[in-house]
């Protein structure tokens, strides 16, 4: 994981059993920097993610290429970065992602922009707001502060 999870984890999970420490060794992951398990080769690609420091990861081995996206939000202005942090993936075999409402077609899909219009609807009218979400999701905290400023 990059050293910013490691960090944001030691202080989240701070009153666990584990006070926040790790019981094995945590190896660090930078974006484009490639790093190998044997003869597998693990390049870490940032990502815009609700969890802060996530990244994607291209595989590869055996002259094969895998490309596990994660989830990822296109937020206004970041749908060109990530096509350009993407840019390495190219020709892959195997597209491995997420997609939170394919089982849900009846819901519709918020753009961010969409999400924070309505937050700011729904909250105007109140003093004071209780926002429930991981203390991990930067992005939403950030929205919400935006909302109430």
């Amino acid at each position: 994981m990059s050293n910013v999870a490691k960090q944001i984890i030691e202080r989240v999970f701070c009153f666990s059993n584990t006070k926040g420490k790790f019981t094995r060794p945590i190896t660090n992951i930078e974006s484009g920097k490639p790093i190998y398990i044997k003869d597998i080769k693990v390049t870490a690609i940032e990502v815009n993610h609700s969890a802060y420091g996530a990244f994607a990861y291209l595989i590869e081995c055996e002259g094969k290429k895998i490309l596990h996206t994660r989830r990822y939000k296109t937020v206004i202005g970041i749908g060109p970065a990530i096509r350009k942090a993407l840019a390495p993936a190219k020709d892959i075999d195997i597209l491995i992602t997420e997609g939170t409402t394919f089982s849900r077609p009846q819901v519709k899909a918020q753009t961010e922009a969409e999400l924070e219009e309505e937050m700011i609807q729904i909250t105007k009218n109140y003093n004071k707001v209780l926002l429930l979400c991981s203390t991990t999701n930067i992005d939403r905290i950030k929205v919400m502060i935006r909302v109430r400023e």
